[in-house]
C-alpha cells in the first residue's frame, strides 16, 4: 500500500484504503481543482458523511450506486471522474501518507458527529440555493430585448405563440401559463427588476426579429381546399383539429413586426361569438405595427380582420395577402370591426390589402375594414382585393360605416381599386375614394393623391416616410427600409452563479 501511495495515486481525505482497481482516480492538479458544474451540491455532501461512517464505501457501496444511476457507464469512464470527485485528494506530501496518517483518520464518534454536521450545513446550503436537491452551477440567462428598447424580442412560433399568456407585455405572464411561457423563453430574468432583460424590468410589449411561416412541414401551404372548404394541414405545428391559430384575447400592449412578415396564418373558427385575427380584440392602449401577413387565411363568424377582429387600438404600416372570409357579419380584409367611443375608437394609418374578402350574405363587408364605428379613423391606406357578399354593406375600402352625427368616422387619403374590386367610386368626392389600377400605380412620389401619406407611424412626432412607390407598374408597398433593425443579432447572455 506505502507503494502504492509513493507512485501518487491519491488517497481519501478520510481513509486509507485505496479506489478498486478498475477505477483509479488520475492524479489531479491541486493548482487548478476541477468542480463539474453538474454535480449537486446535496450529493456531494450527502456522499461524504457515508464515506466517514463506512471505510468501504468508495470501494464497494459507491460504484454500485453511480453503476445504477448510469447504467451502460464503463468502470473506467465518468465513474471514475465521479469517484475521483468526490472521495479523492491531491497526491500525498514528499514522503507519503505515512509521515501523517493518523492525521488522516478518525474514530467512530467523531465519524458520526462530523457526518451529522456535514449533512447540516448541505441542507442549509440548498435551502439557501432555493430549496432541498438545489444545485451549485453556473447559471446563463438570456437577454429577450438585446435593443434594450422595452419590447421582448420574438424569433419563433412558440414565443408568438406564448404571447398569449402575456397580453399585457410585461414579460410576466399568467400563472396558469408560466409553463408554457417558460418553455418558449427558457433561461429568462424573472425578477422584477430585470425582466426578460428590458430597462429595469419596464416591458411593454414584444418585436419581432425575424420572418415566421406557419407551414411548419414545409410543404408549402397550411390548408387544403379552397373558399368556405379549405381545411387545416394537419402535418403543421398549429393545426389545432383543423380550427389553426386560436386568436390572441384581449391584447393591451405593443407589437411591432420591425418589417418582418407573417406567412401561412390559418384559421377557421366560425361560431358566431367569435372575434378573429391573428389578434382577437385590441385595447385603446394597443398599438401594432410595421408586420405584414401573408398568404394567410382566415375564416371567422363575426367580427373578422386578418389582423385584428375588433380593434379600438392603433393600426400603423401594415398589410396582409391572402383570402379573409366571414359567415355572420362585419369582415374586412386587415380590421373587421373599427371600434369607436372615444377614448376606445381605433385608429387604422398607412396600411393596405390585397387579400380576397368574402362574406357570403354577411352585412359590412370591406377590402380593409369591415364596419368604421363613430369616432374610429383610417388615413393613407388602400385595398386592391376582391369582396364579395349578398349582404348589405358592401365595399371596396369599408364596408360600411358611421359617418354622420356628432362623432362620425373619419377616413382620409384612402382609395379602393375599381378594376380589381369591380366596385365603382360613388362620386361623393369625400374618402374613401374608388381609383382605377393605372392612378394608383402611376404616382411614385409623396405627391398627387399620396400627398399626404408621409405620415407618423410610430406614435413618436414627424413623418416616417412609410411608403416605397416602386415603379409606374407597381402599387405603393410598405418601406420596410425605414424600420426594419438589425433582426440577426446575436442573442444576449449572461452567465451568473447561483
Amino acid at each position: 500500500m506505502r507503494a502504492a501511495l509513493r507512485a501518487g495515486r491519491p488517497r481519501s481525505f478520510f481513509f486509507p484504503p485505496p479506489f478498486p482497481a478498475s477505477c483509479r482516480p488520475s492524479r489531479p492538479n491541486p493548482a487548478s481543482p476541477f468542480i463539474p458544474r453538474e454535480i449537486p451540491l446535496l450529493r456531494l455532501c450527502a456522499f461524504a458523511p457515508l464515506r466517514l461512517i463506512f471505510p468501504s464505501f468508495s470501494t464497494k457501496i459507491a460504484p454500485k450506486i453511480h453503476r445504477s444511476a448510469n447504467p451502460g457507464r464503463i468502470a473506467g469512464g465518468s465513474r471514475c471522474l465521479f469517484l475521483n470527485f468526490l472521495f479523492s485528494v491531491p497526491p500525498p506530501p514528499r514522503g507519503g501518507w505515512a509521515k501523517i496518517p493518523r492525521a488522516r483518520t478518525l474514530g467512530a464518534t467523531s465519524r458520526i458527529a462530523v457526518a451529522l454536521l456535514i449533512v447540516a450545513l448541505a441542507f442549509a446550503a440548498a435551502l439557501a440555493d432555493g430549496g432541498a436537491g438545489s444545485s451549485v452551477y453556473a447559471q446563463t440567462t438570456v437577454d429577450y430585448d438585446d435593443d434594450n428598447d422595452g419590447l421582448i424580442d420574438v424569433r419563433t412560433l412558440a414565443q408568438l405563440n406564448a404571447i398569449r399568456h402575456d397580453l399585457d407585455g410585461n414579460g410576466d405572464p399568467a400563472s396558469g401559463g408560466a409553463t408554457a411561457y417558460g418553455t418558449a423563453f427558457p433561461n429568462r430574468v424573472t425578477s422584477a427588476g430585470g425582466r426578460m432583460g428590458c430597462p429595469s424590468g419596464n416591458c411593454a410589449g414584444y418585436e419581432l426579429r425575424a420572418d415566421l411561416d406557419f407551414d411548419t412541414d414545409g410543404d408549402g401551404s397550411t390548408y387544403t381546399g379552397t373558399g368556405a372548404s379549405a381545411t387545416s394541414d394537419s402535418g403543421d405545428a398549429y393545426h389545432n383539429s383543423g380550427a389553426g391559430w386560436a386568436p390572441f384575447g384581449a391584447f393591451t400592449a405593443t407589437f411591432k413586426g420591425n418589417g418582418h412578415a407573417i406567412s401561412n396564418l390559418f384559421i377557421k373558427r366560425t361560431s358566431i361569438f367569435d372575434v378573429i385575427g391573428m389578434f382577437g380584440f385590441t385595447a385603446s392602449s394597443t398599438r401594432i405595427e410595421t408586420v405584414g401577413f401573408e398568404d394567410a387565411f382566415v375564416h371567422g363568424g363575426a367580427y373578422v380582420g386578418g389582423l385584428v377582429g375588433r380593434n379600438r387600438g392603433t393600426v400603423a404600416a401594415s398589410y396582409i395577402t391572402g383570402e379573409v372570409r366571414g359567415t355572420h357579419t362585419t369582415i374586412g380584409g386587415l380590421v373587421g370591426y373599427n371600434d369607436g367611443a372615444g377614448a376606445n375608437a381605433g385608429a387604422v394609418t398607412a396600411s393596405y390589402s390585397t387579400a380576397a374578402v368574402a362574406g357570403g350574405s354577411a352585412a359590412n363587408v370591406g377590402g380593409l375594414v369591415g364596419f368604421a364605428a363613430s369616432g374610429s379613423s383610417i388615413s393613407a391606406s388602400y385595398s386592391i382585393g376582391t369582396v364579395s357578399t349578398t349582404g348589405s354593406g358592401r365595399g371596396g375600402f369599408v364596408g360600411s360605416g358611421t359617418f354622420s352625427g356628432a362623432d362620425p368616422a373619419t377616413i382620409s387619403a384612402s382609395y379602393w381599386d375599381t378594376v380589381t374590386t369591380s366596385i365603382a367610386d360613388d362620386n361623393d368626392n369625400n374618402a374613401p375614394e374608388g381609383k382605377t389600377s393605372n392612378k394608383l400605380k402611376s404616382v411614385t412620389s409623396y405627391t398627387d393623391i399620396y400627398a399626404n401619406w408621409n405620415v407618423d407611424v410610430d406614435g413618436a412626432t414627424g413623418s416616417d416616410d412609410p411608403w416605397d412607390f416602386g415603379t409606374s407598374s407597381e402599387y405603393p408597398a410598405l418601406n420596410s427600409a425605414a424600420w426594419t433593425r438589425a433582426s440577426s443579432a446575436a442573442i444576449t447572455t449572461t452567465t451568473t452563479t447561483g
